[in-house]
Order: structure tokens, then sequence, then C-alpha cells
């Protein structure tokens, strides 16, 4: 119940929309809505003793082909619904590396893109497409956070001087970003259609997380879908796409 609070608080640490240039405003907020969280807890759990319903059923999204940290067959899969426009995402990248490292054989982090805001982040979200093509997307994401999103500049003919500086085939990159628009597009309509509103947000073994996790909460979580899907494996048996298996709700 805890968790789910703690999560309840950080979709308002989520992004629905705005510019670029606010990121110091939201960042700034996101501390000011975490402070004396407990008491933010007791104000919520009064509020949601007057509230029922049945949870928001997991949902099943494909991951094949998509880049990704971890474990190739984990027993939680965590997909990142984000875009490079987006400071919460920003925030939470050192978090998944951390939760990848101390679950190294369960858990995996796939990245797909959903663009709050297209006009900024579809040139950047190309540009990282473009880079798994050369296997060489995690080169190509922290750049565009730190030498694109932290210096306010996600243009196209910046985002080239980022694809050279990290080694890739220039020509094969321009060749690629074509064909990852559309690539993109299916990211963003897989994940709307999975009831993905707002930027960072996560399908943990089908269930969706949104806001900036902090890691104790994000490790919290792991832990529980982790203690799910062992029964889950000892009562039904393991399967080669456990991501597919522990994505869907169970009778």
């Amino acid at each position: 119940m805890r968790v789910f609070l703690t999560v309840f608080l950080l979709v308002l640490t989520s992004c629905y929309g705005g510019r670029l240039n606010a990121v110091e405003t939201e960042l700034a907020a996101q501390k000011e809505l975490t402070r004396d969280v407990n008491v933010r807890l007791q104000f919520i759990e009064k509020l949601l003793q007057n509230l029922s319903g049945a949870p928001a059923k997991r949902q099943y999204v494909a991951t094949n082909g998509k880049p990704s940290w971890g474990a190739s067959n984990p027993k939680v899969t965590i997909i990142k619904a984000f875009e490079f426009a987006c400071g919460y995402c920003y925030e939470v990248r050192d978090s998944l590396r951390q939760i990848v490292k101390e679950y190294p054989n369960d858990v995996r982090v796939v990245f797909m893109q959903y663009l709050v805001h297209p006009k900024i982040a579809e040139a950047p979200a190309k540009a990282a497409c473009a880079a798994d093509r050369q296997g060489k997307y995690t080169e190509m994401f922290d750049a565009i956070w730190d030498k694109g999103f932290r210096q306010q500049n996600l243009d196209p003919q910046h985002l080239r001087s980022i694809a050279a500086a990290v080694g890739l085939d220039m020509t094969t990159y321009e060749n690629n970003l074509t064909s990852c628009a559309g690539l993109v597009r299916a990211d963003h309509k897989a994940l709307a259609n999975a009831g993905i509103r707002a930027t960072p947000s996560f399908l943990i073994n089908g269930n969706k997380v949104e806001g900036a996790v902090p890691y104790d909460s994000l490790k919290e979580i792991v832990e529980e879908e982790l203690k799910r899907a062992n029964e889950i494996i000892a009562s039904q048996g393991d399967s080669e796409n456990r991501h597919q298996l522990l994505s869907q709700e169970q009778e």
C-alpha cells in the first residue's frame, strides 16, 4: 500500500507538457513535491479510503528489437516510456542503471519513445534509434542527455555532431533516420495503447507506474515483482519469454 501511495505521488513528477527551457523549474518542483512525503501519504490514505474499484490490468507490450540494458530473459522487465525533452526522464537515468547493476540476472530495462513534445523530442529519438542500428545506443543515449539536453540543444545539426563524436558512421546514420521515424511512431502508438499518457512512465511486468520513481521505491517494486514472478514460474513452469508470461494477468 505504501509503495502504491508513493508512486501515486510520483504522478506529479511526470511530463505532460511544457517547454525544454523549463527544466530547472521542473527539477525544483520535483524536490518541493517530494518534501514532507509522509504527511502527503497520510492525506492520500484518507482520500483513498473513500475510493473503490478494480486495479488497472497489466499491459503486455512487445519489446523485440528494442534497445535495453540487463538480462536477456528477465523475471522483471521495466519498459521506460520517455523522451529526451523531459527533465524527469533525465533524473531517473541513474536509478535505472543502479537497479540493473543490482539485479543483473533478473532485471531488464527497455527503452521506448513516447513523445510529449514531438517538435523537440522527435529528432533526438530518431538519432538514438539510428545509433542503436550501429550498436551504440547507450553511448548516444548518454551523449544526447549530457551534450544535447543539458545544453538545451536538440537541433538535428547538433545531434549530427554528437553522433560523429560517439563514432557513428555518418552515411549510415543519415540513411537510418528515415526508417527510425517510423519506429519512433510505432513506439508511441504501442505505449499509448497500453495507457501511457506522460513521461517518464514505466511498465514493470506490465504494471504501469508514472513519475520520477526514486531508487528505493523502484527497488521495492522490483522485489515485489520478483516474488510474484517466482511464484508464477513455480506453479506454471518457466518460459523462454518471461516478459510475455509475467506481463499478463494471472487467473
